[in-house]
């Protein structure tokens, strides 16, 4: 006849919790490149939007407007 006492499950989780620490990192380590290339181009375009005279763009937005959303957003997000 069989035991009706619980048992327990060990399993040993540390090799799969190493493995996802480290590919986290990783891709956290390329999200925040990605990251810092993209403002830096959004930099150098909100350095040229307020170097242009403000004109109307194709989608009905004035460059000095794109240039403040820009700034906004940095603003926003500014973590330095």
């Amino acid at each position: 006849m069989e035991s009706k006492a619980q048992h327990t499950l060990a399993v040993n989780l540390e090799p799969f919790i190493t493995g996802v620490t480290i590919a986290d990192k990783q891709q956290i380590r390329g999200l925040v490149k990605e990251r810092n290339e993209y403002r830096w181009l959004l930099d150098r375009c909100l350095y040229a939007l307020n170097d242009i005279p403000n004109t109307p763009l194709s989608d009905g937005v004035s460059t000095y407007a794109l240039a403040s959303t820009i700034s906004a957003t940095f603003r926003k997000f500014d973590c330095r």
